[in-house]
């Protein structure tokens, strides 16, 4: 579905919200429509929303062949084989006909009863938080979906019916309450195909749909209070961020104050889209408003955006004016080489003639050569300036032809430029051997390099290459982590694990079951990463009391030392929440202990005292604590925990 028509259809189901909100503020309502935008308006605005999409949908499907109504289940086996559960499906409701407006359903199945249902029997897909499509069958024995949001969100309690206002002005609108858009949508049975393409691509696209109407209502109560307020008093007291709003519904006798208006259009150039004529024609104001938001342009005067010699005047005062001009001018090389030099992404927006041209091309690589993605296949064919844009940037490699790719000295190059780095900002997207193609994944050569500069790059091996002792070592030698693509021989390896080990303790995590039982090797990775690795120690060794004093002494060996920590903004350091968590895992292992058993061996009780006190000592040998006073040490919280359990100490 194209994004404008989703955005058409938003702003169809949005309107009255709007309306709504200014009639409450108008009215002097500002708290009620504050909780109405923070609370209830995105999630309303979201179910009309959707039940627009799937209108849309169903009134586009190609003309189908008529066909007989299946029973539930029929339909149930038809989305479902349509929409593998992806979108969240739940099979039939249970045939319980309850009356009454939506509500929420506490039962795991989380669908609702509408009064309008026949049976009570529906489907119920889960396209995004909160919100549901119902499938089921009329009384007229046509398919019905209802988009369902959740009344508790949507309705007001009974004192806001005592108290709901009559609109400003005579402006006739209705509270909205989310059950105007629960009425059923209707559609015969050849409509299911496109009734499942809705619920997919809403699926799919659910975050994003959920931002927008979010967006739609951000601060929307605020923005019309400063709607009504006098000339006189905007430029004080309404924030920046509305003076657009405001000059959009100012009088035209306000807007004729040709010295106010610049001042507006002075500091937010948004302002020009509601300006005189006059201003509009004026390179000075235009100027100033393209400077702040380069989008201006369009509201220019007509001569003034065809005006070639404006135009460079106005990208030296904003690069970012070359990818809203007009076309023609985008294809002007003097326009684009004076635009990309101010700003080198502007190589996007050049036309392809000029993304051609060697003076622009090394303007690029002399910036930020990233924007070459841009490129035309036939100049990222050239294998001179394809090998300079990988030996500076490998992870350019994705966005070479595939003939580059496969090509083992563009690969080469890109493996050893891209490393590690590359690696840790842009993810596996930054690793070149990913956008290896001709099979250099299965290359020793290349893959040795790979993983020599970034470790992480042996997820992109091929398997008999994850197998391969050398390349391994020398990955985890790397990046120890990179132990999880090892294969599983590699993986039950000593050797190779203790050196991934060693490189990243937490790479345990990724050691073989009958390694991760290796006590030797459990401490060396808890010295490496503390108690980072509990969770990855299996469960049946803490049923040893020997292993769990072994355990307790190394959380008081490895304690995290004061001097690896940075502040907080309030100056306090972060050491003090770290070495709380030491203390967490102590007194957890501490509770795991059977309380019998404590009982009956004094010993091990003064042990796990002792090392208690070790532990303590720690924490105040760092000098002066701020949450001292409020803290409850270790020992305090043992005693109490023995004192519970009848454990004397």
């Amino acid at each position: 579905m194209d994004q404008l028509i989703e955005i058409r259809l938003l702003d169809e189901a949005t309107e009255k919200m709007n309306e709504y909100v200014r009639s409450l503020v108008r009215n002097g309502q500002y708290e009620r429509a504050d909780s109405f935008c923070e609370k209830k308006y995105a999630r309303i605005a979201s179910t009309g929303f959707l039940k627009k999409i799937l209108t849309y949908f169903i009134e586009h499907e190609e003309p189908g062949e008529n066909e007989s109504i299946p029973g539930l289940s029929g339909i149930y086996e038809y989305v479902n084989a349509k929409l593998p559960g992806s979108a969240g499906i739940v099979g039939n409701s249970s045939n319980d006909a309850n009356t009454g407006a939506c509500e929420d359903n506490t039962s795991d199945k989380n669908t609702g009863t509408y009064e309008n249902y026949r049976t009570g029997e529906y489907i119920s897909i889960n396209v995004e938080e909160g919100v549901t499509l119902h499938l089921w069958v009329s009384d007229t024995d046509t398919l019905a979906v209802t988009v369902c949001v959740p009344a508790s969100e949507v309705r007001y309690s009974p004192e806001d019916e005592e108290t709901k206002i009559q609109p400003h002005h005579d402006l006739q609108i209705s509270e909205p309450d989310g059950h105007e858009e629960n009425a059923p949508l209707s559609f015969p049975v050849s409509g299911l195909g496109a009734f499942c393409a809705a619920a997919e691509h809403i699926y799919k696209n659910a975050h994003r749909l959920n931002e927008w109407t979010k967006l739609r209502c951000w601060r929307l109560a605020e923005k019309y209070e400063y709607l009504d307020y006098p000339k006189e008093a905007v430029l004080a007291e309404v924030p920046e961020v509305w003076w657009d709003d405001w000059l959009e519904e100012a009088s035209q006798k306000d807007k004729s104050d040709l010295d106010f208006v610049r001042k507006l259009i002075s500091n937010r150039g948004e302002c020009l889209k509601y300006a005189p004529e006059i201003l509009k024609s004026d390179r000075k104001t235009v100027l100033k408003a393209i400077k702040d938001f380069s989008y201006s342009i369009n509201y220019a005067a007509e001569e003034l955006q065809n005006d070639k010699s404006f135009i460079l005047e106005g990208i030296k005062k904003n690069g970012q004016l070359f990818e809203d001009i007009d076309e023609s001018f985008r294809d002007d090389r003097e326009i684009a080489v004076a635009a990309i030099k101010k700003r080198a992404y502007n190589y996007e927006y050049a036309s392809d003639r000029l993304k051609r041209d060697r003076e622009i091309i090394e303007t690029v690589m002399a910036d930020n050569i990233y924007y070459l993605r841009y490129a035309p296949a036939d100049v990222l064919e050239d294998k001179d300036l394809v090998m300079r844009i990988v030996s500076e940037r490998g992870d350019m490699l994705q966005y070479l032809p595939a003939g580059m790719r496969a090509d083992k000295d563009v690969v080469l190059t890109a493996v050893v430029s891209s490393g590690a780095c590359a690696a840790e900002e842009y993810g596996l997207g930054g690793i070149a051997l990913s956008h290896a193609l001709g099979g250099l994944n299965r290359d020793h050569e290349v893959v040795l390099a790979a993983v020599g500069y970034c470790g992480l790059a042996l997820m992109c091996a091929s398997d008999e290459l994850k197998d391969d002792r050398d390349i391994v070592r020398v990955a985890v030698e790397n990046y120890g982590r990179a132990l999880q693509s090892a294969s599983a021989r590699l993986q039950d390896d000593r050797e190779i694990v203790c050196e991934a080990i060693r490189n990243d303790g937490t790479a345990f995590c990724f050691a073989s079951e009958r390694l991760r039982h290796d006590r030797e090797i459990i401490m060396a990775a808890f010295q490496s990463a503390g108690i980072e690795i509990i969770d990855s120690i299996p469960e049946d060794l803490f049923c040893d009391i020997d292993f769990r004093i072994l355990m307790l002494e190394a959380i008081a060996r490895c304690l995290p030392q004061f001097e690896d920590y940075g502040e907080f903004g309030d100056g306090t350091s972060e050491y003090y929440g770290i070495f709380e968590d030491y203390e967490e895992a102590f007194s957890n292992i501490v509770e795991s202990i059977p309380a019998e058993q404590l009982k009956a061996d004094p010993g091990l009780l003064r042990k796990i005292w002792e090392l208690a006190a070790d532990v303590d000592r720690a924490y105040y040998d760092e000098g002066s604590n701020p949450y001292e006073d409020s803290h409850e040490r270790l020992p305090d919280t043992l005693k109490e925990y023995f004192e519970e359990n009848g454990i004397s100490l």
